[in-house]
């Protein structure tokens, strides 16, 4: 029988945040959760400074939040027995040091983020020079496993990015789903995401966008009639999932991405995944069957056209797609719960 772990849980309380669903998961796997989200020990800071704090990875906070952080934990009455930490920007080797002097447990690090790689770089900065501090790291890219031991980690671990079992999974659609390509995300301005949207709105593909900055872009003109800057969480957000014929699957290539969570939120939901081929998403579906891949806009604009003609096509797509996500393991249960059985081992 797996331990039950008390665990000291350091990330975002934001609503909808996938740290909040893996907080979650560790509850539902019956482990004791003590939360606190670090960002709340510090004072409101404005757009500026915000910027300022970003661009010097933290640093210029790690002294108040250090002391912020030892009076929080001073009033808790808690021993865990674990630490998990989950993103980590905020925490550098001050403070990770004031956890291990403090618990003298192990401490964990799940980051599905790269701050390895260059998009974010300063962002990453405090949490690089920590990287030795963390008895385990848990990263979703190969390619971080390889960089974070060069930074002096201890031990890494590769998992797959995935959904949550309470949050995404809708094993059967009440209505039939609309017809149409929905894309959920933000518009990142150097990955061109605007140029290959009007590029499948020219094709005459029904797309709809939902996320926030699309507005800023210098195609917000030919955008705007498809777009929604509604925010969506939750099981708000699965249900617009599963209203959509196909769903877009888009990579963001700065931060080094050949899989998402959406990669297998989008067919937990029981839709279908219309996605980018690359290699990771090649070895999680087979291509036709449980989703649907393009290599390029008008490949996309494509399939999209001749899938969105194709009721029954899109049915069993959407029944294999679903099968081959629950079946891979990938839900938050089975991540959390692997990653605490590789903890366990190395205490």
């Amino acid at each position: 029988m797996a331990s039950v772990e008390r665990i000291l849980h350091l990330g975002t309380g934001a609503l909808g945040s996938t740290t909040m669903h893996r907080r979650a998961a560790l509850l539902r796997l019956g482990h004791e959760v003590v939360a606190i989200d670090p960002l709340t020990l510090l004072p409101p800071r404005g757009k500026l400074w915000n910027r300022v704090h970003w661009l010097t990875g933290y640093r210029l906070l790690q002294t108040q939040l250090c002391v912020a952080l030892a009076s929080a934990l001073g009033r808790l009455d808690f021993s865990p027995s674990l630490v998990w930490v989950d993103s980590g920007e905020l925490l550098g080797p001050t403070i990770l040091g004031l956890l291990r002097n403090i618990y003298g447990c192990p401490i964990l690090l799940y980051c599905t983020d790269d701050p390895t790689g260059l998009r974010d770089w300063n962002k990453f900065t405090s949490l690089r020079a920590a990287a030795s501090h963390y008895d385990l790291i848990v990263c979703c890219r190969d390619v971080n496993q390889s960089e974070w031991l060069a930074l002096g980690a201890a031990n890494v671990l590769r998992v797959w990015m995935g959904f949550d079992d309470f949050i995404h999974h809708l094993p059967q659609l009440i209505n039939p789903p609309k017809h149409e390509v929905t894309f959920i995300g933000v518009n990142i301005p150097h990955e061109k995401r605007d140029s290959f949207l009007v590029q499948l709105l020219s094709a005459q593909v029904p797309i709809t966008i939902h996320g926030p900055r699309w507005s800023r872009s210098p195609l917000w003109k030919t955008l705007k009639a498809s777009c929604s800057q509604s925010f969506f969480c939750d099981t708000d957000y699965t249900a617009l999932l599963a209203r959509s014929a196909m769903n877009l699957g888009l990579l963001s290539h700065g931060n080094r991405d050949l899989h998402t969570t959406r990669s297998l939120e989008v067919t937990a939901a029981s839709s279908v995944l219309l996605a980018e081929r690359t290699s990771e998403h090649q070895l999680i579906y087979e291509d036709g069957i449980e989703a649907l891949f393009w290599d390029t806009s008008q490949d996309c604009a494509l399939v999209a056209q001749q899938m969105l003609g194709n009721s029954v096509a899109l049915a069993g797509i959407r029944h294999f797609g679903h099968r081959r996500a629950t079946e891979l393991g990938v839900g938050n249960n089975d991540t959390c719960r692997h990653i605490i059985a590789v903890i366990t081992s190395l205490k």
